[in-house]
């Protein structure tokens, strides 16, 4: 646990959270310009999480914390079939990136199969996505129609 007045870190590299399923705590504030990799557990930013570019990647942990300041960069997960991790902030999250979806070859996807993907106590701006053909008339699609959740969502199309 990091935490203290008059300390921030400032990411240009890579910030990798593996090893255990426990939380891993920042208790100070978090600039991203790099890479954060989230492969297990939970890495919580309690002091907010800022990122103006680089990537948020999650393969196989969540992520919590306090505020999220996405003014840039990307949001990177891979579906799994309980879904692609989570970010859940109790304050605020305020979105302008985009969201980079990988879904591996032979996941199986079910029209109406919902996903939570960000809950924060209010969401404001977007992300930037294309929805994906998962072949069989159906597409996975982001759903940001609530003001405190994010979904990826599979719907079948024509």
């Amino acid at each position: 646990d990091w935490s203290g007045a008059n300390h921030q870190v400032e990411n240009e590299g890579t910030f990798r959270k593996s090893g255990g399923t426990g939380a891993a705590t920042m208790g100070i504030p978090f600039d991203n310009t790099g890479s954060v990799i989230v492969e297990s557990g939970t890495l919580s930013f309690s002091g907010g999480l800022n990122q103006s570019a680089g990537t948020l990647s999650l393969e196989g942990g969540d992520v919590s914390g306090s505020t999220l300041v996405l003014s840039g960069g990307e949001i990177a997960v891979t579906m799994t079939t309980t879904g692609p991790g989570t970010l859940s902030f109790s304050g605020t999250a305020t979105l302008a990136g985009s969201l980079n979806v990988t879904v591996p070859a032979g996941l199986s996807l079910n029209d109406g199969d919902e996903f939570t993907l960000l809950t924060a106590s209010s969401i404001s701006g977007s992300l930037a996505f294309t929805p994906i053909d998962l072949g069989g008339n159906l597409e996975l699609t982001l759903d940001s129609t609530s003001p405190t959740e994010l979904k990826l969502v599979v719907v079948a199309v024509p």
